[in-house]
């Protein structure tokens, strides 16, 4: 089972990846992330994937049972909202609403 994550706000991958390890956060890649267009964040127990959209931007995906949560509060603190695609401001937000 996996769910994706959105920045409310527009991020750019590459500023994600490089706030990353000042927030505690560790960026590690491999072949697989890489053909994928992806990093990988840890906490040092769970782990999200982030991955570059084709204009640059950043959108993340967990996959099976981790937790990410304290992963993505860092990334709350200094790029804001993060829904996932099970809420309802995501898809407000995607529609227009």
């Amino acid at each position: 089972m996996s769910t994706d994550y959105f920045f409310a706000d527009t991020a750019r991958f590459d500023e994600v990846v490089e706030e990353a390890p000042t927030l505690g956060i560790r960026v590690t890649s491999t072949p697989e992330s890489l053909d994928r267009n992806a990093v990988i964040l840890s906490d040092g127990e769970n782990f999200i994937w982030l991955f570059k959209t084709r204009d640059g931007g950043a959108q993340m995906t967990k996959f099976g049972g981790n937790d990410p949560k304290r992963i993505l509060d860092k990334l709350r603190e200094s790029f804001g909202t993060i829904y996932s695609e099970h809420e309802v401001g995501h898809w407000r937000e995607e529609i227009g609403g």
